[in-house]
């Protein structure tokens, strides 16, 4: 059993451990005397909240630095039923949150990250990741932040700082500069408390999968999805995928069949998606509303993204429950197909439907040569990850150059192109690219960061620059315009140092 303090030392890509002293808060006031402790001894701290920021950098700091673990801090602290807006510590996950609302009437679905159950919210949204429903986009739904500075004074955002204010949870603006976004992807100090908004059960709710009739319909596939965002018809965000994001997602990767080399074969390639009943490109969006509004929106999917299909498909929570209620009976039969759509299934709609999952986990275990544990540890079991998130406008010609562009890059450093394109907005669309490789393969860590540089430095030249990064990314200018204001915010706000560079 590895401690937990030794763990602060791991993660998913090679780097070197830095971490020093682990402090675990169990207050606010504690960690006010853990940043003024800092500021008298002349350490820096990293704070984190869970430390499970797999593929970016887990929990480790970039420079030597004490870990600040909020994971201690795990309160769920108000909940208000009527505005649908929750107030929680960094410690709060996101299967803690599911679990409450499910238990205070189900009136309200929290936002899942493709992340596990016990991963921070509040980690999640500092970073701006997102999720699978309206409201996917998490720092928008942001209301105020608690913060924690240098000196130690405590800061609260938007009307959340004013004494006795009574629409803190109804309008996230308040008055004067939005200060909000000095403390997301940030060192400027560490917040502490996070008020959110959450999604109202619909009435109604229905996923769509698709996938697309050949690898070409990508584009055609992408600009049918911002015309459908942009009317409204997908309130959800969508997300596509390609079919080795659905093998990793299913399966590790054939060694036998490849007899033990890598990349994966096209050829090879080919009959898995036939193997598996997967295109080159596949689909999901949820749909909510009214069931008028449903319907609706079924007609314009089919209208839109049809003709550039081979299949799309409409399933409801009955529907699916239906099938799962006979799938023991169907697996008796010599049906076990069924099973298996179940496993596909049920795990992305629970994403849609306010619910996390850790069946997303396995699929970091892609290039490991033996199975995922019971209980999935990328750190500890020197799973290779790291992700790569360009942002582009939602139209296709972008979507296909981003694929093209990854997908040569890859090939010439060996490794498969995972790639799950995700229409954040109605004009964004996030292409987070899976680089997946084995640590305990000698070479394989300095490979897959070469590779990744070379991917992130390629993709900047045709300009689509990643919306996150790992602490020791790679820069190719993609913070410069910020970083002409940061020093002169940190000199200002830590003037001493105390919280360590974030790359």
């Amino acid at each position: 059993m590895i401690e937990r303090s030794q763990r602060l030392n791991l993660a998913t890509f090679a780097g070197t451990p830095q971490v020093g002293e682990h402090l675990r808060p169990t207050s606010v006031s504690a960690v006010r005397d853990c940043v003024l402790d800092a500021a008298r001894r002349g350490r820096k701290l990293h704070p984190i909240s869970t430390g499970k920021n797999w593929g970016y950098g887990s929990a480790t700091p970039s420079e030597p630095a004490d870990i600040l673990d909020l994971g201690a801090m795990d309160a769920i602290l108000d909940y208000d039923p009527e505005l649908g807006v929750v107030v929680v510590e960094p410690g709060v996950t996101q299967g803690q949150l599911a679990d409450f609302l499910k238990s205070q009437g189900d009136l309200h679905w929290m936002d899942p990250a493709g992340a596990a159950r016990d991963v921070s919210i509040v980690g999640n949204t500092l970073e701006r990741g997102f999720g699978h429903t309206s409201y996917a986009d998490h720092w928008q739904n942001v209301m105020w932040i608690e913060v924690v500075l240098a000196d130690g004074s405590i800061l609260r955002s938007g009307f959340a700082g004013h004494r006795d204010a009574v629409a803190a949870n109804a309008f996230r603006w308040g008055a004067g500069p939005m200060i909000d976004g000095l403390f997301s992807q940030s060192n400027l100090g560490v917040v502490t408390r996070m008020a959110l908004a959450l999604m109202p059960r619909p009435e109604c709710f229905a996923a769509a999968f698709f996938a697309s009739r050949d690898e070409q319909d990508l584009e055609a596939i992408v600009d049918g999805m911002r015309v459908l965002r942009q009317g409204h018809f997908v309130p959800s965000a969508a997300h596509i995928v390609n079919d080795l994001k659905v093998f990793q997602s299913f399966g590790q990767y054939p060694w036998q069949q490849m007899q033990g080399k890598t990349p994966l074969d096209e050829d090879l390639r080919r009959d898995l998606r036939k193997a598996w009943g997967v295109s080159a490109w596949n689909g999901s969006a949820a749909l909510y509303g009214t069931r008028r509004h449903v319907a609706e929106s079924k007609a314009r999917m089919k209208r839109l993204l049809g003709p550039s299909c081979s299949r799309l498909a409409f399933v409801s929570e009955g529907k699916l429950a239906l099938v799962k209620s006979v799938a023991p009976a169907l697996k008796r039969a010599g049906l076990g197909g069924f099973t298996s759509l179940i496993a596909r299934l049920d795990p992305v709609m629970g994403l849609m439907s306010g619910q996390p999952t850790d069946a997303i986990l396995d699929s970091v275990y892609w290039r490991k040569k033996t199975p995922p544990p019971a209980r999935p540890d990328p750190d500890r079991d020197r799973c290779g990850l790291i992700w790569i998130p360009p942002v582009a406008p939602l139209k296709g010609r972008h979507a296909r150059l981003m694929a093209d562009i990854t997908t040569a890059v890859f090939a010439r450093h060996g490794f498969e192109p995972s790639m799950s394109m995700t229409a954040i907005t109605e004009r964004a669309l996030d292409n987070v690219i899976c680089l997946s490789f084995d640590r305990d393969v000698e070479g394989e860590d300095q490979r897959a960061l070469t590779c990744y540089d070379e991917t992130t430095a390629a993709l900047a030249q045709a300009g689509y620059y990643p919306y996150r990064t790992h602490p020791t990314g790679f820069d190719h200018g993609a913070w410069t315009q910020t970083e002409r204001i940061t020093p002169r915010l940190r000199a200002m706000l830590d003037p001493h140092g105390i919280f360590a560079a974030r790359g």
